[in-house]
């Protein structure tokens, strides 16, 4: 375990007993109340309001865990490759060779140079504040109305960044002079657990029970979600250490409007239902006991970033271009069927010569429809049996067999219970 000293300017190992070598500190304070409740009042009728709120804790992950060991000085590296055909590691016995590791001294501590890659030593346990408002009214025997308000707030999360200012006082832009460790090390890359992400959205939702042939269910959701935080294997976005809030956009999966709407529909045509109740059977085969089910989600884009080659020491993964205005705003033509697909002005964006203020995300990803269409056709079933398959094996000496008994099967178009059975005789098998 390893990390970094800024008060000299070196770094610091848990070899040489100057940090904890635990990469997570114990910790007891990590307290997660919980409530609830269900209220139905008498001046609403058939309505019911529910409310929570709750802390939940969740358990440390191992992202970025291997910065813990992997130093200038002292790395785990090692690989193997097993023989053929017989192995010599094998799973459970000796799966890996014993592993040599150096031993850190203080002499070697100075000559450390280049990048330097460490977590940090007050990482802690994230955690979610999350609350909830729901009120639903019941309308007649078959209808639902349904609207919630949710939100929760993530503290701890993990977040890769560079920490060291490199902008001098009044200025956003970025210069190897004002980093008092250069050229020493050149960058630094450091994971703490300072992250945060919010989410809000309004939840309506209206239910239509399946009554007369027909069940309807719409999900509508208004929402945003904001982060600072690493995300999967974005890469780090993140640029200044003094302006952490400047790295407040929206997450790479933030939807701001979506709709979901799925019905079946028993169509009304056929014997037993509305129209055609007498039916002939063979045209009740045909045009009789038809169904529709659809199911269709509408929903806006996700958002992108707007991205620059990188010129610095620093070699994130992706650097943000300088936003000089909205972008959005600033185009006449929005219609991108006759703006030949411009969906911001290029003007307000500059590539990177030195690092700035970063740029925003932008909710501005294509919005997508996905529907389902289908016809069903249902079939009566008015007696059926299984097959039954029986082997008779006693003592040595007697003969096996296999009997498939007696078994009736109905033409599934007619739905006439008055059919010859089929009667399949007993066999043996030797």
């Amino acid at each position: 375990m390893h990390g970094f000293d800024f008060q000299t300017g070196a770094e610091i190992f848990a070899a040489l007993g100057q940090i904890n070598p635990e990469v997570f500190n114990m910790t007891w304070t990590n307290f997660a109340p919980r409530a609830g409740l269900s209220w139905q009042p008498k001046f609403l009728g058939d309505a019911v309001v529910r409310a929570g709120a709750g802390i939940y804790y969740t358990t440390q992950m191992a992202l970025n865990q291997q910065y813990s060991i992997v130093s200038q000085i002292i790395s785990v590296n090692n690989s193997i490759a097993n023989t053929q055909p017989t192995p010599t590691y094998l799973l459970g016995t000796n799966t890996f060779p014993p592993v040599t590791v150096g031993q850190i001294t203080q002499a070697q501590v100075p000559t450390i140079t280049g990048p330097i890659q460490y977590l940090s030593m007050h990482q802690r346990s994230p955690y979610v504040e999350q609350w909830t408002v729901d009120i639903a009214h019941t309308f007649g025997k078959s209808y639902l109305l349904d609207a919630a308000y949710i939100g929760n707030q993530a503290h701890h999360l993990p977040l890769n960044y560079d920490p060291i200012d490199c902008s001098a006082p009044g200025t956003l832009l970025c210069s190897n002079s004002n980093n008092r460790y250069y050229p020493r090390y050149p960058y630094m890359q450091e994971v703490d657990s300072i992250g945060q992400a919010s989410y809000n959205a309004l939840i309506v939702k209206f239910v239509r029970q399946f009554t007369r042939g027909l069940s309807l269910l719409a999900n509508y959701t208004w929402a945003k979600t904001l982060t600072n935080a690493q995300e999967g294997s974005i890469g780090t976005l993140n640029q200044m250490k003094s302006c952490l809030k400047c790295d407040i956009g929206m997450s790479t999966s933030n939807v701001p409007q979506s709709l979901v709407i799925s019905a079946v529909w028993d169509l009304p045509v056929g014997r037993s239902r509305q129209f055609g109740t007498n039916m002939n059977p063979f045209l009740d085969a045909l045009v009789g006991g038809w169904g529709v089910d659809f199911i269709s989600t509408f929903q806006q884009g996700n958002p992108f970033t707007v991205t620059a080659p990188n010129f610095t020491v620093w070699p994130a993964d992706q650097v943000r271009a300088d936003r000089l205005c909205n972008g959005r705003n600033e185009l006449r033509n929005k219609d991108l069927r006759t703006n030949r697909l411009l969906w911001i002005q290029k003007s307000c964006f500059a590539q990177l010569i030195i690092l700035a203020i970063p740029a925003s995300a932008y909710s501005l990803g294509r919005g997508s429809t996905i529907g389902i269409l289908a016809c069903t056709r249902r079939f009566r079933f008015t007696k059926l049996r299984a097959l039954i398959f029986a082997r008779n094996s006693s003592t040595p000496g007697t003969t096996r067999s296999s009997r498939i008994r007696t078994a009736t099967w109905l033409p599934l178009l007619l739905g006439n219970s008055r059919q010859p059975s089929m009667t399949l005789v007993k066999f043996n098998l030797g």
